[in-house]
């Protein structure tokens, strides 16, 4: 254990000797690769600058999904109509696609010089999920260049997605104008089809009116057929008891006039009789004891001969009045029953005429609804379209949250750095050097 504590101590002490025998060696060598360095980041090296430029995009990530399922004709034309949205991912694609960066190049005039992958190796993109900002970095050595293309890169994609939504509206338009007048060949026709089936059949308003008429006078007619039967009882009723008491009085005068006889034996005296009294006076008798007796016709037994037959006259035409109100009550009875009848096979008749009637007119008049209402959708549409394309689209699409800016300082290269890592490599490689020459010395 002391011999190898010894050893380490001994060694140690060695390291130690050959770094400050070759210090002058590690001080040189150290020197001359901080000294590259820095010559390599001052004089050789060019730096670079970066400008960036801040967008964004409204409505990322928002899916347009095209319901042709719906029953809402505005919401499908919205759908089918609408720019679609994109996600964060698709703008920058797009900012790095063949078209805006060889248009940039265009429009910088920088054709011989840059090519669309050098431009394309030049051009960062990050995007900020968080804030929906989309950073765009140019590099280059020239820092008013930078911030050119930059400017020109963001003016040319944002010039991009203008057109991309400008030939969408264009299309939208020539699709709305081939459908609106489609959809107003659909409406005529519809209208054409509606007017002659009312010209061919009679309305449904019609048959409606006369269904109600009709309805009317068959419950006007039961109506009536109640009070006649309430009619005819009471008045059955009544006859019944006037031919009732017609027939005890009848019975009450007959059973008088039997006790009655049609002339009456009378006792009286001579002076009653004028005639006979002068008669018997001129023969020259004496009428004072004379009794006479005469028969007179019975005056209550006629009156009751008379009463019994206005009676038998009056009960016979309660009789009659009794048989003709039956007659009249069954002959009036079979005449609403049978006008009831014709009425409802009538009513019930109509009433499917008019069910009918009510479902092809409903069939049709859904159809120009549904025309017109497709028709009315689809010029409203085209003409918000149309105010959308007389506005600035691409404006509203895309806000320039930050233009690029000439840069002051460069990105790179970072000379401190670079000066750091010289001399760290040049300590480790003169280190390494002096190491290397002493064991090669020794074996």
């Amino acid at each position: 254990m002391e011999n190898h504590e010894i050893y380490d101590e001994i060694s140690l002490k060695e390291l130690i000797e050959i770094l400050l025998k070759n210090k002058t060696l590690i001080i040189t060598i150290t020197l001359i690769v901080t000294l590259l360095a820095g010559i390599f980041s001052f004089l050789i090296v060019e730096p670079t600058y970066e400008a960036n430029v801040v967008l964004m995009p409204y409505n990322v990530g928002q899916t347009n999904k095209v319901d042709l399922g719906s029953d809402n004709i505005e919401n499908v034309l919205n759908q089918l109509t609408v720019y679609p949205s994109l996600t964060l991912q698709t703008y920058k694609e797009q900012i790095k696609s063949d078209v805006v960066l060889i248009k940039t190049i265009e429009s910088l005039g920088l054709e011989e010089e840059l090519s669309y992958e050098g431009l394309k190796s030049k051009v960062a993109i990050n995007a900020n999920k968080d804030s929906n900002n989309i950073t765009l970095t140019v590099t280059d050595t020239d820092p008013k260049k930078a911030a050119l293309i930059a400017n020109t890169l963001k003016d040319v994609y944002i010039e991009f997605v203008g057109q991309m939504k400008q030939n969408q509206l264009d299309q939208s338009i020539v699709f709305l104008d081939s459908q609106v007048e489609i959809e107003k060949e659909n409406l005529s026709d519809a209208l054409g089809v509606l007017e002659g089936f009312l010209i061919e059949n009679t309305s449904s308003e019609e048959i409606g009116q006369e269904l109600h008429i009709k309805r009317n006078s068959r419950n006007k007619l039961i109506v009536d057929r109640e009070d006649l039967v309430n009619n005819y009882e009471q008045e059955k009723i009544e006859y019944e008891m006037s031919l009732n008491l017609a027939n005890k009085k009848i019975e009450v005068t007959e059973e008088l006039l039997n006790g009655e006889k049609s002339t009456v034996t009378l006792d009286k005296d001579i002076y009653s009789d004028l005639a006979l009294y002068e008669y018997f006076k001129s023969m020259g008798i004496d009428t004072e004891n004379i009794n006479i007796s005469v028969e007179e016709k019975n005056e209550v037994y006629y009156e009751l001969k008379n009463s019994l037959n206005g009676l038998i006259i009056e009960r016979e035409t309660l009789k009659q009045k009794l048989l003709n109100l039956d007659d009249g009550y069954n002959k009036q009875i079979v005449f609403y029953d049978a006008s009831i009848e014709d009425l409802k096979d009538s009513v019930e008749e109509l009433n499917i005429t008019m069910s009918k009637i009510e479902s092809e007119e409903n069939l049709l008049m859904t159809q120009v609804e549904h025309a017109n209402s497709t028709y009315e959708a689809l010029l409203n549409k085209r003409e918000a379209i149309r105010i959308t394309e007389a506005s600035k689209i691409s404006e509203n699409s895309i806000l320039v949250v930050s233009e690029a800016f000439e840069p002051i300082r460069p990105v790179s290269p970072n000379k401190t750095l670079n000066l750091a890592i010289g001399f760290v490599l040049g300590l480790m490689m003169s280190v390494f050097i002096a190491f290397f020459r002493h064991y090669w010395k020794n074996n």
